[in-house]
Parts: structure tokens; C-alpha cells; sequence
């Protein structure tokens, strides 16, 4: 990868409203239910905004989408489309969707033909990208800033002795969704180590916002980068109109605080959520608001970054282990068998550790084979699960000494902060990683968090392991641009 040493370097920014008309029928909304969902109407614009970077022969695009996520063939039809009409080489393509739940996922079962609607989402995908390209203007200013939006957002894994309370929901179920899990269990708050009383969630956070921001002649601002690490599940398609959730709210006040356009990126937000208290668009303003207040912190200590503004690119097709695949008709007769052991181990009391430990697996099996019995094909072929590896795109992009990391995981916070704090040390003056970015492949948690269990390791079909063979394979590809 080749970084320009001489020209000056140039954006462009472009944008269409990718709104599903109302009637439309989207195959799976990540909504709670994760079932089907009619469109009746929206609350607000849900977009698809590109920035283009060009500096002499070369060319970046980055491209946020207000969707929850894109499968890895449909983003790579994507990018052969944006690599046919714009000229932008696919490695130099980076497709980020903000993972908002209340809008259009483009996952639907292997096999089934596309619908109109996704056809028209590709078309305005390049769209974007090709008006970005149509209207480049001169960078005069590259400035940066972070700062903490504190209790906006908490993480939802409790980790207990033997166990680990999944926190998935709005702030008032959360004593509800604790004595559930004493009831699966059979076990009392006591014996899983629960403390009586409100329940307090205190694991890690990323709680930085972050924000770049390209200014051109005159130092008016052209295009603005903002991300943070919270999962857009405010709404989650509870009316059946669509939004934006919290990152449109934090996009549309960043564009009014420093003008331009701007664009989001999920940061590593694969176990944190927003306290919310219902779900509902009033909610959205308000988590929002409370995300703006950290953005306005931002917008007043923006910090210039040092020219010469290079660009660069590197990508890689990693090859990740997989969990041992069996057969849907293994995994029906296996989750039938154990649903029943665990309904009559929880008629029983739980005796002490060793019993808790026992239930705790086999409610940990079940979890895994209900979810890939029912998604497991919306994601990855069975076909290619029968593989003991599969190939994730990773990614890594150089806009002066600020440095973009993008994985199709939901990465967890504890590795969002892990590599921030590497790419510190290592001399850039800031670091976005971007999940849910250049396809999908569900929940990436560290060794010990797979381990423990929970709804994400027992979602994914990646290996434990393979979020550290991602955390050295990006730091590799950072390498590369920073030559």
C-alpha cells in the first residue's frame, strides 16, 4: 500500500434518504422480536451519507448507512458496484452501518431473491458515492477532539460466579429479567450472586465520543466524522415507523453545530446499550440530546492535527475458526433433549455451585442452538458453517494521523479501548474503530467473555480466540498505513 507523499488532499460529500416507503415488508428486523416488520411510516430520515477523500491518484470512500447491518455478499455487491461507477479501488471502500434497529437490515435467508427495495438501497448507496466524487473541494483544516458522555450507556453483560445476567432491555425490566434467570435456573438472587435490591450495571464502557471534523476555504467546515459506542436500540421498530435512533439525532446536531455534512460510526459497542426507559421516538430525542452534550464538549475543544495529510488504505481477508458445526437436524434433536433436562433441573433447588455450573451450560447449549436453529442461515450459508473457518474483512484507513480500524463484528467495548489505547502508543492522534463495517458476522467477544457465556458468545459461531487474531491482524494493517 502505496501512501501519497506530495498532493494536497481533497473531499467530497454526497447523501440520499434511504427510507423504505410504507407497506414495504423487511424479512428481519433486529427489533427485540426479530421477526418480520411492515413499514408504516417514520419518524425521521434514515440516510446514506459518503465522504470521499482524494489525494493525487488516490482514493478513499467511506460510507454510513442508518441500518443495522449488511451481509458480507451484499456488501461486496455494493463495493463492486461503487468500484464499477467510481473508480474507487475495492480496498479503499469502507461500507459502515450505525446498527440502528429501527431501520431496513439487509439480512434475509440464503437463496431467496432480492427484493425490490434492496436493489434500490444499492443504487443509492453508489449514488452517494458517486456525487461525492462530482463535487471534491480543497481540505485546509483537519481538527479532532473526544470527550466522555458519561451514564449515557452501560454494559450489559453482569458477570456472576458461575453465570452472567444479560441486562437486554429498558432500564425499569432490568430486576424482571434477573428473576427470570433465577427462574430458568432454579436458582435463588443469593446463590447466583445478585445483589437484593436495584441492580447496578459497573463493567466497562467506552464512553468517548469522537469527532473529526474537514474543513475547507475559509475554514468552514466541509464534512465531519462523529462515533460512538452504544448499540441504536432506543426505538427498535416499536411502532413500525422507522428512525435513525440516537445516531441520527447525534449526526443531525453535529451538522448544525459546525455546518457540512456529517456521518456516524458504530464504535465497539457489542456489549453496551443506552439506558432508556421505554421504547419510543421520545426516548430517541432524549438519549440523543444526552449523546449532544457530549458532542457540543467535543465541538468547543477541537485541537488542529498536524499536516502533511496523507491517506492510505490496507485491507485483509482473515481466516477465523469456527464453533464445530452439526447439522439443523443434530441441533433440533440436541435442543429438544437438553430444553427438557433443563426444565427439570430447574424444578429442583438449586444445591450449591457445582449444581448452578451444571445449569448454567446447559442453559448456555440451549441459547446457542435456538439461535442458530432460527438466524443462523440469515448470516452465514450452512453450507459454508459446515467449514471449520470462515474469512472476515478487516480494514485500516489513514486520514492524516487520525486512524479508522473496521471490523464486520460487534466488537466489545474492552477491545474498542484496547486498540484505542494501542494506536495512542503508538504516535496517532486518534483512533475510530468501526464495527458492524465491511460486512457482518455477529458478536466478537474476548476469551474470557466467551467463556463465561451469555447471549453473545452463544449468538456468534466464532471460535473463542478469534477476537484476539482480529485485535493482531488489525494492528498489522495499521502498520501498513503508517509507513
Amino acid at each position: 500500500m502505496a501512501v501519497q507523499q506530495e498532493a494536497s488532499l481533497s473531499i467530497g460529500i454526497g447523501a440520499e434518504r434511504i427510507n423504505p416507503p410504507s407497506g414495504v415488508p423487511l424479512p428481519l428486523a433486529y427489533s427485540g422480536g426479530f421477526g418480520p416488520v411492515v413499514v408504516d411510516g417514520r419518524h425521521d430520515d434514515c440516510w446514506a451519507r459518503a465522504i470521499v477523500f482524494e489525494q493525487g491518484e488516490t482514493r478513499l470512500a467511506v460510507v454510513s448507512l442508518d441500518i443495522c447491518t449488511m451481509r458480507n455478499d451484499q456488501y461486496q455487491e455494493v463495493v463492486s458496484r461503487i468500484t464499477e461507477h467510481c473508480q474507487i479501488p475495492a480496498s479503499n471502500v469502507t461500507i459502515a452501518c450505525t446498527h440502528n434497529h429501527s431501520n431496513n437490515s439487509l439480512l434475509k435467508p440464503f437463496g431467496a431473491p432480492p427484493s425490490p427495495w434492496q436493489e434500490i438501497l444499492y443504487d443509492l448507496v453508489v449514488s452517494a458515492v458517486y456525487h461525492a466524487c462530482q463535487g471534491l473541494e480543497p481540505v485546509s483544516r483537519i481538527r479532532y477532539a473526544t470527550a466522555s458522555y458519561g451514564s449515557v450507556a452501560y454494559n450489559r453483560r453482569i458477570v456472576l460466579p458461575d453465570s452472567v445476567c444479560m441486562l437486554i432491555g429498558a432500564e425499569p425490566r432490568w430486576n424482571g429479567i434477573a428473576e427470570r434467570l433465577c427462574s430458568s435456573l432454579g436458582a435463588t438472587r443469593e446463590q447466583l450472586g445478585l445483589a437484593s435490591g436495584p441492580i447496578i450495571p459497573d463493567r466497562i464502557v467506552d464512553d468517548q465520543l469522537r469527532l473529526l471534523v474537514f474543513e475547507g476555504a475559509g475554514n468552514a467546515t466541509l464534512a465531519s466524522i462523529v462515533s460512538a459506542a452504544c448499540h441504536p436500540v432506543t426505538h427498535s421498530f416499536n411502532d413500525r415507523h422507522t428512525c435513525a435512533d440516537f445516531p441520527g439525532q447525534l449526526v443531525d446536531l453535529t451538522e448544525r453545530e459546525l455546518g457540512g455534512m456529517a456521518l456516524f460510526l458504530q464504535g465497539c459497542s457489542g456489549d453496551v446499550r443506552p439506558r432508556y426507559r421505554e421504547p419510543t421516538y421520545a426516548e430517541v430525542q432524549r438519549v440523543g440530546a444526552q449523546f449532544g452534550r457530549a458532542l457540543q464538549k467535543a465541538a468547543g475543544n477541537l485541537q488542529g492535527i498536524a499536516g502533511p495529510h496523507f491517506i492510505g488504505a490496507a485491507m485483509q481477508q482473515v481466516e477465523m475458526p469456527l464453533k464445530p458445526y452439526q447439522s439443523r437436524g443434530v441441533q433440533q434433536a440436541r435442543l429438544a433433549s437438553l430444553e427438557q433436562d433443563l426444565r427439570d433441573l430447574a424444578k429442583l433447588p438449586a444445591r450449591g455451585r457445582e449444581d448452578i455450573q451444571e445449569r448454567w451450560a446447559v442453559y448456555q447449549e440451549c441459547a446457542f442452538l435456538r439461535y442458530q436453529l432460527k438466524w443462523g442461515d440469515l448470516e452465514t450459508p450452512q453450507t459454508d458453517l459446515k467449514r471449520e473457518r470462515t474469512g472476515i474483512t478487516l480494514q485500516a484507513l489513514r486520514v492524516g494521523d487520525i486512524l479508522v480500524l473496521t471490523s464486520p463484528a460487534e466488537v466489545f467495548a474492552a477491545t474498542g479501548i484496547e486498540l484505542a489505547n494501542w494506536a495512542e502508543e503508538q504516535g496517532w492522534q486518534g483512533c475510530f474503530v468501526s464495527s458492524c463495517t465491511n460486512g457482518y458476522v455477529n458478536y466478537i467477544p474476548p476469551r474470557a467473555e466467551a467463556e463465561r457465556g451469555g447471549y453473545e458468545p452463544s449468538s456468534t459461531m466464532l471460535a473463542p480466540g478469534t477476537c484476539e487474531q482480529m485485535v493482531t491482524s488489525l494492528q498489522a494493517l495499521a502498520g501498513q498505513v503508517s509507513a
